[in-house]
C-alpha cells in the first residue's frame, strides 16, 4: 500500500515539499495579519472608548454647568414672583379688610349724564343697589377680592413661566452656539 510512494519521482516530493511549506507561509503569514489587524482594532476602539469617555465627560460638565445656571434662574425668577404674590396677597388683604364689615367707606364712581351733573342714570343698566344715606358705598366684595387675587397669582404665575421659557431658550441657544 505504501509502496506505491517510492516509485514517486524525487522531483514530484520537491514540489509537493514547495507547495506545502508556501501553503503553511501563507497561512501563518494570514494569521498574523489577522491578530496584526485585531490588535489595531483594539487600539482604535480603546481610543475611540478613551475619546468618547473625553467627550462624555466634556458633555456631562457642561450640562452640570447649564443646570446650575438653569437652577439660579430659577431661583431668581421664582424670587421676582413670590415678591410680586406677596404684593398681590397685600394688596388683597388690605381691601378684604376694607371690605364688608370692616369698610371704610368710599365715593363710588358713577357714570356722569349726558348732562355731565354727575347724577347716575336710572335705567335699567345703571349701578346696582341704592347707595348708603352719605352717598357713600363699601366696596369691594371678599369674593369679587379673592377671585381678583386669584386672577393676579395666576397671571404672575404665567408671566414668570413664560419669562423662564425664553430664558432657557436663550442659554440653551447660547450654549449650543459653543
Amino acid at each position: 500500500m505504501i509502496s506505491f510512494l517510492f516509485g514517486i519521482p524525487r522531483w514530484v516530493w520537491g514540489l509537493a515539499a514547495g507547495a506545502a511549506l508556501i501553503g503553511s507561509a501563507v497561512w501563518w503569514h494570514g494569521r498574523q495579519v489577522r491578530h496584526t489587524i485585531a490588535a489595531a482594532e483594539r487600539r482604535g476602539e480603546e481610543r475611540a472608548q478613551a475619546a468618547y469617555r473625553k467627550e462624555l465627560a466634556r458633555v456631562a460638565q457642561h450640562v452640570r454647568q447649564l443646570e446650575a445656571r438653569s437652577s439660579a434662574l430659577t431661583s431668581q425668577i421664582k424670587e421676582a414672583r413670590d415678591a410680586k404674590d406677596r404684593h398681590v396677597a397685600a394688596a388683597a388683604s388690605t381691601l378684604r379688610l376694607s371690605g364688608p364689615g370692616k369698610a371704610r367707606a368710599c365715593h363710588p364712581v358713577v357714570p356722569q349724564g349726558t348732562g355731565g351733573s354727575g347724577v347716575a342714570d336710572r335705567r335699567a343698566d345703571a349701578p346696582g343697589p341704592a347707595l348708603l344715606a352719605d352717598d357713600r358705598a363699601t366696596v369691594p366684595w371678599p369674593w369679587l377680592v379673592s377671585r381678583a387675587e386669584g386672577y393676579d397669582l395666576l397671571l404672575n404665575y404665567m408671566l414668570a413661566d413664560q419669562e423662564w421659557h425664553r430664558r432657557q431658550e436663550d442659554e440653551w441657544g447660547r450654549s449650543l452656539e459653543k
